[in-house]
């Protein structure tokens, strides 16, 4: 198809809303980071090697949401070098320095009121930082934080222990989340964003467009995208017949079963046969369709369920040439579907009459089932033709086996991706706008298919 999957392109719009959404984070994390870079840098904290490390702890963490490495004594033990156990109470380092970062970062602030893109604070009774972003500020300036006795300048370090039970560590609060990126200043920001996001919507729009179909998608295509009702038709290899009632009766001897059905049955037109024994048989209604053509019928079943495409069953030997005008059409079984073998006769390969597959020209191979010594069928062969402007105006595709194996055979073939790929071979464009046949041989165990191979493969 030349549209990727629903599902698929959902998933990739997804990814854009993802990849837009990242981008905005980014954004806000590298003013941010590019912030602390230069407070760091800035003559307020240049000539505090601590208090640069915990400013810089404090922001990496917080953006983390790692609370729990933003608690007292990990914190004194990280950047500190505290020992794990060390008393807090006796020795507030942690606390005393929070505060001068506090301080420090007050009064570069104070000199960076109307240019600072972000505030960077730590509240008090926290040791979690805080992100103000401009347009924040500019909306609705905040009151001067109240950091209590900790930002007296005259205070002893040791004081602020008082406010705090020995050992005890504060528990930091809730953190206001990273508000969006500011309408005042930050226009330029925003509308790189836009254009980047835009961009990437493109991206994502360009790739599912052109995004590498597989060959199942390639070789069912004509199929899948008509709008029509698609019709698929099964071949039947005779009415069933039953023995009148007035028959004499069986001769077990040259009998050719229990008596329900000839070995070679007549055709339609008949109205009864008589068996070797002389017992008469009349047709019944309905038609035989082999298991294998059945297992088939499945298979394309459920691959035009998963497209959602509607299906029209037909079977039996009365489908006409109007039915299938104009309508997509995948034809099951060889010799015993008209429909197969007149649209066959000129191809590349062939039924003949010997239950063969014969090649038109070439080196004229002659493929034909192989039975073992109980006479089962051990090797099947089966022709898959696609025919995209066929003389009933639509397209088709013919799935055809010497036996019903072959045809049960060729099915699963046909349907599924990982056995596609066999068609690998056939340039994309060719694969999806030509004609093409190939030939199938099937490995069977028991009529089901082991191994799967292309003998002949011809496209025009």
């Amino acid at each position: 198809m030349d549209e990727v999957d629903g599902g698929q392109a959902s998933e990739y719009k997804e990814q854009a809303w993802r990849w837009g959404e990242e981008l905005e984070t980014d954004l806000e994390l590298g003013l941010i980071e590019n912030s602390v870079r230069i407070i760091i840098e800035s003559p307020v904290f240049r000539s505090s090697k601590q208090c640069q490390g915990l400013l810089r702890y404090i922001v990496d963490h917080s953006l983390a949401d790692e609370d729990a490495l933003l608690r007292e004594r990990v914190i004194g033990t990280a950047v500190f070098g505290r020992a794990p156990d060390y008393d807090c109470g006796n020795d507030p380092v942690v606390r005393a320095r929070v505060n001068e970062v506090r301080k420090r970062l007050a009064q570069y602030y104070d000199g960076h009121r109307d240019d600072a893109p972000v505030r960077i604070s730590i509240p008090g009774g926290s040791y979690r930082a805080v992100f103000e972003m401009a347009e924040t500020r500019a909306l609705e300036r905040p009151p001067k934080p109240d950091n209590g006795i900790e930002d007296n300048p005259t205070e002893d370090p040791r004081q602020t222990a008082i406010s705090h039970d020995a050992g005890e560590n504060p528990e930091p609060e809730a953190a206001s989340p990273v508000p969006g990126l500011p309408r005042t200043r930050m226009w330029r920001v925003w509308g790189i964003a836009t254009v980047v996001t835009c961009s990437v919507l493109l991206a994502v729009s360009i790739a599912v467009a052109k995004w590498p179909k597989s060959e199942l998608n390639l070789l069912w295509k004509p199929i899948l995208e008509s709008k029509k009702t698609v019709l698929l038709y099964t071949g039947t290899v005779g009415p069933l017949y039953r023995r009148s009632a007035g028959a004499g009766p069986i001769d077990r001897e040259n009998s050719v079963g229990d008596g329900e059905l000839p070995a070679a049955p007549p055709s339609p037109s008949q109205v009864e046969t008589q068996a070797p024994n002389g017992s008469v048989f009349v047709p019944v209604g309905g038609y035989l369709a082999p298991p294998g053509d059945i297992a088939a019928d499945l298979k394309i079943a459920a691959l035009m369920n998963s497209y959602n495409r509607n299906l029209s069953l037909r079977s039996g030997q009365d489908l006409q040439f109007v039915d299938l005008k104009g309508s997509p059409t995948v034809l099951i079984g060889a010799y015993d579907n008209y429909w197969t073998l007149d649209l066959a006769r000129e191809l590349p390969y062939f039924l003949d009459r010997g239950v063969r597959i014969r090649e038109r020209g070439g080196q004229h191979r002659v493929w034909a089932s192989v039975a073992g010594t109980d006479s089962a069928i051990t090797e099947d062969y089966a022709i898959v033709f696609r025919l995209l402007d066929s003389k009933t105006g639509g397209p088709v595709i013919a799935i055809a086996g010497l036996t019903s194996c072959g045809t049960q055979a060729a099915a699963e073939f046909a349907t599924d991706p990982v056995q596609l790929k066999k068609l690998a071979s056939i340039p994309r464009d060719a694969l999806e706008r030509k004609n093409l046949e190939f030939v199938l041989r099937a490995s069977l165990v028991n009529c089901t298919p082991a191994t799967e191979e292309i003998v002949a493969l011809h496209y025009w």
